[in-house]
């Protein structure tokens, strides 16, 4: 058994290891005789064991919880945040930052960020609908509840100066109902991928809405 399987070399052993099982038998066959002529070595990685996990994860304890190692673990696919996107979140965080600046050093470094966030949490929702659609579940679900609260929220600003702190707030607001609803499943450092993948998600789209004073809505 082990964590996953990526390298050729692991089955060439498990070859090599039974044809050794299986000559020994040969070589004394009255000391072997519970080994069977079929024997094989069956390899077994994490994948094989989802449900088991999950039940684990989902129990009641902080013994045991899911760390999802979202961005050291997979490859972003920068196709899937187009350029509508991209400009949705350069402008949203320049309202946000109060300048029109487009190569301001924090704006393109903000950018680049929740452009790799919005790609990194749509890579693992992916897996964790796959793997542990339980959890996938529930976390749709708060998403969906705190975007529309973001909706609102972003909407109803009158002070436009006000827009970084209302951001930040938001942020970690949404932490807080992360932290509470999945503080026994999922470890800390996740949840905050997480919500930087989310928020990502809502500045890419029109949940997550900052305008500059005098833009206009449309």
């Amino acid at each position: 058994m082990i964590p996953e399987q990526n390298d050729s070399r692991i089955v060439r052993h498990a070859e090599t290891k039974r044809k050794e099982v299986l000559d020994a038998k040969k070589s004394n066959p009255t000391i072997y005789t519970h080994i069977s002529d079929d024997f094989k070595v069956i390899i077994k990685c994490a994948d094989d064991f989802l449900l088991e996990i999950s039940r684990i994860v989902l129990s009641p304890h902080k013994d045991y919880l899911l760390n999802l190692e979202i961005r050291d673990t997979i490859t972003l696919d920068y196709t899937q945040c187009g350029s509508e996107k991209v400009k949705n979140i350069q402008r949203k965080i320049k309202a946000i930052k109060n300048t029109d600046d487009d190569s301001d050093e924090d704006v393109v470094f903000l950018v680049n960020h929740f452009v790799e966030s919005y790609l990194s949490g749509l890579a693992v929702l992916s897996k964790l609908r796959l793997s542990f659609p339980e959890i996938h579940k529930s976390l749709i679900e708060l998403e969906q509840s705190c975007k529309k609260d973001v909706s609102v929220k972003t909407r109803t600003i009158s002070d436009r100066s006000e827009n970084s702190n209302l951001f930040n707030k938001l942020l970690d607001d949404f932490e807080g109902r992360l932290k509470e609803q999945f503080s026994t499943t999922i470890d800390l450092a996740s949840i905050g991928e997480l919500k930087q993948d989310l928020v990502a998600s809502w500045l890419a789209d029109c949940s997550m809405e900052f305008r500059k004073a005098g833009d206009n809505i449309g």
